[in-house]
């Protein structure tokens, strides 16, 4: 069987070890059974969340270099030992500061060396599929709360919750470690098997190939950067408050909330799926700029509508918007740097998501506290971060067909 007939095996199984990666999204389901096991303060127990989102992103740039050389099966092998065990480990916890070091950023390091790896190679792998294969690897990630929040919300109202950190913990191992071991390499300047493969790809990636170092001496990186952090924003500040936010503007129940909250988790992986795809067959450009202008009129409107349903449509709205940003990421990379050095570029990329992370759900905590609990005005500021991220997405467009055309690629790219 040839690689082109591979390939789709190897992403599925990459699809698979990225739900266990998908863990992180789960941890509002143990937030309050910690809470209440230990007695500790419920803010102080939140930051392990934020540790790990911090840990995740900065792993790639951190360990990049030193993995440039070895093969993805053994990255993601080593991954999935960090993650099963700190995981497990947290099962043994008695202190705060274990749960910091141990599950935040022990787990959050095992997340960073599976998920920003495993993107990378689907997006080398499928070429001339490139938001496609992003799109079905950002899905199967973002989708890891769908299966692990009920499975450990079972297992913590029988056996508690650390018993539910050391079953999980036991399954990352096993399912991990050994699906890294049936992931194929990529030979170098492999070209995808398939109908107009060649020129799929020649109008989606970009003709220079640059390394991690030269990548971030480039005006261009940190704009790229800095739009990804605008349009991530106030998709994760909605993720990440949904529940409070439901139960402030329509004075909904916790549980009613909650189903909001799980039909959001679908909304935001369909628009990882949708996305993907539509990115290869409309254009990067074109995604980034429709994700920009409707998640950000998607925002206003929040803070204006009263109907109950509408304000839960607007809401499903950011959801498939936020999907469709942690999906290009990847792809949009290896547009403006190229092919070869993917790996370490991405990884340098996606802190994007780890400012994001930060910055968006202390936005919303901020605005929320200012208005007595409303969160009218933290709508009003996603609304701008996307006017803002709109603009910038211009500029990289403006630069792009400047590269593409071979124009000034040497004043495009010059060192900062």
């Amino acid at each position: 069987m040839k690689l082109g007939a591979k390939r789709w095996v190897y992403l599925i199984i990459s699809m698979f070890i990225c739900l266990c990666a998908g863990i992180g999204y789960a941890w509002s389901v143990f937030q309050n059974p910690i809470v209440s096991k230990f007695g500790w303060d419920a803010a102080a127990v939140s930051i392990t969340f934020t540790l790990q989102i911090i840990t995740s992103t900065m792993t790639p740039m951190l360990t990049g270099k030193l993995l440039k050389n070895i093969k993805t099966r053994k990255v993601i092998l080593m991954g999935g030992i960090l993650l099963g065990a700190c995981v497990f480990s947290t099962g043994y916890i008695n202190s705060i500061v274990q749960l910091y070091l141990i599950y935040g950023i022990g787990s959050g390091a095992g997340i960073g060396l599976i998920y920003p790896s495993l993107m990378a190679y689907s997006v080398k792998l499928f070429p001339d599929k490139m938001g496609v294969s992003a799109g079905m690897l950002a899905a199967s990630y973002g989708s890891g709360a769908i299966i692990w929040a009920p499975l450990a919300a079972g297992i913590t109202s029988t056996h508690g919750v650390l018993a539910a950190f050391k079953v999980l913990g036991i399954i990352f191992l096993i399912v991990v470690c050994a699906l890294s071991l049936f992931i194929g390499e990529i030979p170098k300047n492999y070209m995808a098997e398939a109908n107009n493969a060649e020129a799929e790809y020649e109008n989606n990636a970009s003709s220079i190939d640059k390394t991690t170092r030269e990548m971030v001496r480039t005006p261009v990186f940190y704009v790229v950067v800095l739009m990804f952090v605008f349009g991530i924003s106030s998709g994760i500040m909605l993720m990440g408050h949904a529940s409070p936010i439901i139960q402030s503007a329509l004075k909904f129940t916790p549980a009613k909330a909650a189903a909001i909250v799980g039909l959001l988790a679908v909304f935001n992986t369909c628009g990882r799926l949708f996305w993907g795809w539509a990115s290869d067959k409309c254009g990067r450009y074109a995604v980034i700029f429709t994700l920009f202008t409707v998640q950000s009129v998607a925002m206003f409107s929040l803070s204006l509508v009263n109907s109950a349903n509408m304000f839960i449509g607007l809401i499903f709205v950011v959801g498939l918007c936020y999907g469709g940003f942690a999906t290009i990421i990847a792809p949009v990379t290896a547009d403006l740097f190229g092919m070869k050095n993917l790996s370490s570029n991405y990884g340098f990329m996606y802190i994007s998501y780890g400012i994001a992370g930060v910055v968006g759900p202390m936005m919303a905590s901020w605005m929320s506290e200012l208005n007595n609990g409303s969160y009218l005005q933290a709508f009003v500021a996603a609304s701008t971060f996307g006017v803002i991220g709109l603009a910038l997405a211009a500029y990289i467009y403006m630069k792009s067909k400047k590269i593409e055309l071979g124009v000034g690629l040497e004043s495009e790219y010059d060192a900062v």
